[in-house]
């Protein structure tokens, strides 16, 4: 026993360490390592070959990254040649001095096909701001989603000379403005270079022919690496429904691409110390609906008795089903639940609504027949996607009786707050009850790697302000 007691205490026994020897910090002579580039797929590899010690890379890209990991890898969209620099550490301390060198990436690998597509229906395409939309032309700080500082209210700016404006995009990067039947241009109160100055507000002038503007040009897509969108960038001058800021007149400006799909088109145009959100529209507007103002709802707060849906962030588990184009299911989505935040990350990339269906089940919500209901939920994502659709349903074959079904649901990247109000429970246009409802979100024709948060889902009898 007294020997098994000393064993035990030397087991236990911590190892030794005199702290750090400055004698033993690493030295760069002699270090074996490799920066490889994947041609194929323009991705970069780091990798130190020599034992003992670790790396510290600091590594050129939009944007730049500082990795310790050993054969760190980081992708790049455009062409080019990088810099890197290379420091190695121990225990005892970092390499004085560092190893630069640069690397070459061959190709820019970007594919722009379904952006084009969308843009110019591989032909001609016109486009003109939304007017019938709400918060169709807003404002906010510089690089968010310009919506903070103010929305506009549908057709609230008729007659300043901005909705008969229409643009148009070619598959061949040709650009046209037309100022439309009153040829006027709608500018901003601040816009001095074109002929106007201490405006007292916005204006409205006609500008095509005048101060060298431009009517045609040559846009150019591109891809914004730091925020993950796609943009569109138009030569100085060329003139846009909306002259925000005498810098279109100086330079090149640039526009971030949302969401665009064939019939609608969200733009953020990036000026200086200020982003212009635009809703743009291919066709006439849709038909009006006679769906209730969300924004004249008291809302209930998301863990409030109030919420009659609050069960369902806290069940903390989904049902999927995910399928091929061809309908053959496949392996469920990444999956994570925290704090009343369902987190569904795609494995693999679909083709087709409901080929994507995430649910949640037993939430405890039940549903009143010819009782009006307001439903709302925070949706997170990691990249604009234009294909999901929301639905709150009766857990039953069939889904009825269905309290919201909405498809073609447009996410921004980021957060997105979707709202419905006063809408009722009904099944062939009848009303009904349901007596155990489910939550669907489906992201069918997502794209492989989309993350996307679901929480705060709100469902509560209709509460008008």
């Amino acid at each position: 026993m007294a020997l098994l007691a000393g064993l035990a205490f030397t087991a236990c026994t911590s190892e030794e360490f005199d702290g750090a020897d400055p004698n033993g910090i690493p030295s760069l002579e002699g270090i074996d390592y490799n920066v490889s580039v994947n041609q194929k797929t323009n991705t970069a590899t780091f990798t130190l070959n020599t034992p003992g010690i670790y790396p510290i890379w600091n590594i050129e890209g939009t944007p730049a990254v500082k990795s310790t990991v050993n054969g760190f890898q980081k992708k790049y969209i455009y062409k080019g040649t990088y810099n890197y620099t290379l420091k190695v550490g121990n225990r005892n301390g970092i390499s004085d001095g560092e190893i630069a060198g640069t690397f070459t990436v061959d190709s820019t690998r970007y594919d722009f096909t379904k952006t084009i597509t969308a843009l110019t229906d591989n032909g001609s395409k016109e486009w003109r701001v939304y007017a019938s939309k709400k918060g169709h032309m807003a404002v906010g700080p510089a690089w968010s989603d310009g919506t903070e500082w103010w929305s506009g209210g549908p057709n609230e700016k008729a007659g300043e000379g901005i909705y008969d404006d229409v643009i148009t995009f070619t598959n061949t990067n040709d650009y046209k403005y037309s100022a439309g039947a009153d040829g006027l241009t709608f500018c901003n109160a601040g816009v001095n270079t074109l002929g106007v100055t201490g405006a007292g507000g916005d204006y409205s002038i006609p500008v095509v022919g005048l101060f060298d503007t431009k009517t045609e040009a040559k846009y150019s897509l591109g891809y914004d690496e730091a925020h993950g969108v796609e943009t569109i960038t138009l030569p100085a001058k060329t003139l846009f429904p909306y002259i925000g800021h005498d810098a279109q007149m100086a330079d090149s400006y640039t526009m971030r691409i949302l969401s665009i799909d064939s019939k609608y088109m969200e733009l953020v145009l990036d000026l200086p110390d200020i982003a212009w959100h635009f809703s743009l529209i291919n066709g006439d507007d849709p038909a009006p609906t006679s769906d209730f103002d969300p924004d004249k709802v008291n809302w209930a707060v998301a863990g409030e008795d109030a919420n009659l849906g609050k069960g369902f962030n806290g069940v903390g588990s989904m049902v999927f089903w995910w399928a091929t184009a061809g309908w053959a299911q496949i392996g469920d989505p990444g999956f994570s639940f925290d704090n009343g935040i369902y987190t569904i990350t795609a494995n693999d990339a679909t083709a087709a609504q409901w080929q994507a269906q995430c649910s949640i089940h037993d939430g405890g919500v039940k549903l009143e027949a010819g009782q009006a209901y307001d439903i709302s939920v925070k949706v997170n994502a990691s990249q604009a996607f234009d294909n999901a659709t929301i639905k709150v349903c009766d857990d039953v074959e069939g889904d009825n009786p269905t309290l919201i079904y909405a498809d073609k649901v447009s996410l921004k990247k980021g957060d997105n707050v979707l709202r419905w109000a006063k809408r009722y429970p009904q099944t062939d246009g009848k009303d009904a009850a349901a007596g155990n409802a489910k939550f669907i979100i489906d992201l069918g024709g997502c794209p492989a790697g989309l993350v996307v948060k679901v929480s705060d889902i709100i469902i509560q009898k209709h509460n008008p302000k």
